[in-house]
């Protein structure tokens, strides 16, 4: 089931749908308007946003996403390419892949991921915020992050279209 909140985006009725519990078999987005700005794409964190400053900027929120579930989600029909190609796709993802295993599983999805969205979008500026974590995490989970956050300025490195957003200053990061 969705629970369905308004946000303040290009179409006239916009509804950002979130998922309690993701399946990953279950995930859908849906593409919306001509003209797009923006499309902010990520998990949990976003569906913190209640309204967007600018009527061209679409936020997605996918509660407990992996990048598998995003992959998943790319490999869906889309409804038309051209007209929906935001100028710039920003990414805020990778906490929930903190338990899994970097150097098989999640940096292999991560690539894998981006270059599917880089492929179906291929007019956009990539944006990939690098991951802020508290230090209450394992130090397992700061390390899978940290590595998540080196294979986020690799694919930044590899592509003049994909950038990373630094993440902030531990003095000004809170959880």
């Amino acid at each position: 089931r969705y629970q369905s909140v308004k946000i303040a985006v290009f179409h006239p009725n916009p509804v950002v749908r979130f998922r309690p519990r993701l399946r990953q078999t279950k995930l859908r987005t849906k593409r919306i308007g001509n003209g797009l700005l923006s499309e902010i794409i990520g998990a949990s964190n976003l569906g913190r946003i209640t309204s967007s400053p600018l009527d061209q900027i679409q936020i997605e929120s996918f509660p407990g996403a992996h990048f598998q579930n995003f992959t998943d989600m790319l490999r869906l029909p889309h409804q038309n390419k051209t007209t929906n190609n935001p100028k710039q796709i920003i990414l805020d993802i990778g906490i929930n892949d903190r338990c899994s295993n970097v150097h098989t599983t999640a940096g292999r999805n991560l690539t894998t991921m981006v270059n599917k969205l880089a492929d179906r979008n291929q007019s956009s500026e990539m944006y990939l915020i690098e991951i802020n974590y508290s230090d209450q995490l394992t130090k397992q989970e700061g390390s899978n992050l940290d590595a998540i956050n080196k294979t986020m300025f690799e694919l930044e490195s590899q592509s003049e279209r994909i950038h990373v957003i630094r993440k902030l200053h531990p003095s000004k990061f809170q959880t």
